[in-house]
């Protein structure tokens, strides 16, 4: 199976590279020796535990900001709704701010809004174990291309990386060489 962030296990009994699906949860990369070390078993469930945790508390949080909107929302309604007393019309229109009670109704109206689509983001987020935006990129991309395109498109960001990477070094030098002549031209 193909692994999205470019590492590979080597069996041992054989000297050959087995292309299974790693996840980052599975590796630890170390950049004093700048090779992968698989994690143990007790490792893994920890920071399994510690994902489903940090996605279930996002959903909360946005599920408890929605609660609260709506249960406010429901309060201000109740207070502007008219209830004519024994023998009141029941057409007289009760005296309101309407320039305040429209800001509220946005205000409201928006966070009720913003709440149920985080509701909706981050359940479907924790549903999927998706805990970063490249998560989320991954699992698209390998969901509308398949495996084999996710393969390639990976392959051509690796190679649009690589030249990345000599334009910024290449700046680098350049500006570092620009600047030690600028700095000997003024003394």
């Amino acid at each position: 199976m193909w692994k999205p962030w470019g590492s590979k296990d080597v069996k041992s009994d054989k000297n050959e590279i087995n292309e299974s699906v790693v996840t980052p949860i599975e590796l630890i990369q170390t950049s004093e020796q700048n090779h992968t070390e698989i994690k143990s078993i007790e490792q893994l469930t920890g920071e399994y535990k510690d994902r489903r945790r940090t996605e279930m508390l996002r959903f909360m949080g946005v599920s408890m900001f929605t609660l609260i909107v709506a249960r406010y929302t429901y309060t201000s309604i109740q207070a502007r709704k008219y209830v004519p007393k024994l023998f009141e019309g029941n057409q007289k229109i009760p005296p309101s701010a309407y320039k305040s009670e429209s800001m509220s109704a946005l205000g409201l109206g928006t966070g009720l809004a913003v709440g149920s689509f985080g509701m909706l983001v981050y359940g479907t987020c924790w549903c999927n174990d998706i805990l970063t935006p490249k998560e989320f990129s991954f699992k698209i991309r390998r969901a509308i291309l398949g495996e084999q395109g996710a393969k390639d498109l990976e392959a051509k960001h690796q190679e649009l990386f690589k030249t990345e990477e000599q334009d910024i070094e290449e700046f680098k030098k350049m500006f570092s060489e620009g600047w030690s002549e600028e700095s000997s031209e003024k003394k």
